[in-house]
């Protein structure tokens, strides 16, 4: 009798146990949509940007918050539009700091999201956050791009057993060549002709700022960007001060189709071409896209980086009437 007893115990937690498990599981699949969950700064840090980025995601990688596994529209209980919102003002917020204190934000969150994965596997985190890092500042046609920014994120990922190796081999790819021209380091130097026919180098730019640019012939979103230089009376007035150059270099070697497209290009920017072909030989600078916009101070150390023309005009605009 006390044997059956206890097959009639065992069976009873088990079945306790199984029903307590389906219990939470309609809790999970019942949850409605929250919204982001955000991370209050504490008066006493004055919305100081490092506490924003150290505790950013704090609320939304608890482990013990529930949220809807099995609704596609949704990221850990949040819609995918507000998560994406959030990835973007953190990019901002660590953006706005130090290169290579954003750099390390962006390295602590993918251990965050780590840590969080092997709690919680069925949130399919890692790869929600590497998508969205991808798309956002990977993608050469994104306003948000940004190749340190992403390569801070890969370069942990490139070593987790998140990804196969053939995955480790395609981010290592990228991880080396995002580590060119990093921002706050100096500018890899060239050799360059101008359409006068006068040789010069990059270092030799005498300007408070440089607008280096990576254009080709026949490329509409350049000669987009060109136009809109052009019609900016702010980067005239800038290149007549001496505070401004730009730096217009072809890269490629079909030199006739550079010449003639010569017309295009403004008489007072340094429009030249890399003579001695370094730049597509040895990707002195990997270029992507084009154009592919640098902006350099007086030193030739990189401000941003293959960055989108209206950022670096908003930052010329507030830099130069200091």
């Amino acid at each position: 009798m006390k044997f059956y007893n206890r097959i009639f115990i065992t069976f009873s937690l088990l079945f306790s146990l199984i029903s307590c498990k389906e219990s939470e599981d309609k809790k999970r699949e019942s949850i409605l949509p929250i919204p982001f969950p955000t991370v209050e700064v504490p008066v006493m840090y004055h919305n100081d940007l490092h506490y924003l980025a150290f505790h950013y995601w704090d609320n939304f990688l608890d482990t013990n918050r529930l949220f809807n596994a099995k609704d596609t529209n949704l990221f850990l209980g949040v819609e995918n539009g507000d998560f994406s919102t959030a990835y973007n003002e953190y990019v901002r917020i660590i953006f706005s700091l130090p290169n290579r204190e954003g750099m390390e934000y962006m390295s602590r969150l993918f251990h965050q999201v780590r840590s969080y994965a092997y709690r919680h596997p069925e949130g399919n985190a890692i790869e929600n956050f590497s998508s969205i890092a991808e798309y956002y500042l990977k993608n050469p046609y994104s306003a948000y791009r940004n190749e340190d920014l992403y390569r801070a994120w890969i370069e942990p990922l490139s070593k987790s057993e998140f990804v196969d190796s053939l995955q480790k081999l395609d981010l290592q790819f990228f991880i080396d060549k995002f580590s060119k021209n990093e921002r706050g380091t100096k500018a890899s130097d060239f050799n360059f002709t101008r359409s006068n026919g006068r040789k010069g180098t990059l270092y030799g730019i005498n300007s408070d700022y440089t607008l280096l640019m990576f254009t080709v012939p026949g490329c509409p979103v350049c000669e987009e960007v060109i136009e809109e230089l052009k019609s900016v009376p702010m980067i005239s007035q800038l290149i007549d001060n001496n505070q401004l150059t730009i730096l217009n270099a072809y890269f490629e070697d079909d030199f006739k189709a550079w010449r003639d497209n010569l017309s295009k290009y403004p008489s007072n920017w340094v429009n030249c071409y890399n003579h001695d072909m370094v730049i597509n030989d040895t990707q002195l600078y990997y270029v992507r896209a084009t154009p592919s916009l640098y902006l350099l101070d007086k030193e030739k150390v990189v401000l941003f980086k293959d960055a989108s023309l209206p950022l670096i005009m908003q930052y010329l605009s507030v830099a130069t009437m200091q």
